[in-house]
């Protein structure tokens, strides 16, 4: 499909193409093996202990909640962008762990992703959609207000885990029909 984009959501583990997510997040993989294997001197070995305990997650926990979502754009077979959701109380959804392809990065692919989500979730009536943005991330804080996101909060709020951050910013984003 030249020129067209799919949103795909994914509802559980075995709907996600592992490699293709991976992919999306090599990069961040990559700078996360520092956190994780800090004395781990082969860097192609801590990535993929990075990418096993990534998608250990997501099989036997981010999935085994229901509502939770998977969302990829893809293009002429290509995962370019990906995002996760959590259904919370009332039709809100957190969003968590929007990523770029670092090969497609600066191409609007982000932007493109949570536009389709939001066109998705508006099928099922009012909605709310929260997320946290790293202050320093312009790219994603670009995105957001591109979207429609309004700044809830300059203190970021993780609905997860309940924990604040100074760093961040809460995002939030309304339907109402």
């Amino acid at each position: 499909m030249i020129n067209r984009y799919t949103l795909i959501k994914a509802k559980s583990f075995d709907e996600i193409d592992r490699r293709a997510l991976m992919d999306v997040y090599s990069e961040s993989n990559l700078e996360n093996t520092g956190h994780f294997f800090p004395d781990m001197e082969d860097r192609t070995e801590a990535v993929k202990m990075v990418e096993e305990g990534f998608l250990g997650f997501l099989e036997n926990e981010f999935f085994k909640d229901e509502g939770n979502l998977y969302w990829m754009l893809e293009k002429d077979g290509k995962w370019l962008a990906a995002l996760r959701t959590t259904e919370l109380e009332g039709r809100t959804f957190y969003i968590e762990a929007l990523e770029t392809h670092p090969r497609f990065r600066k191409q609007g692919y982000a932007s493109r992703l949570i536009e389709g989500m939001i066109e998705d979730l508006k099928r099922g009536g009012d909605f709310r959609l929260r997320s946290c943005v790293d202050k320093q991330n312009t790219p994603s804080v670009a995105a957001h207000l591109h979207c429609g996101f309004s700044i809830a909060d300059d203190v970021g709020r993780d609905l997860l885990t309940g924990e604040s951050s100074e760093w961040e910013y809460s995002f939030e984003y309304v339907w109402r029909e």
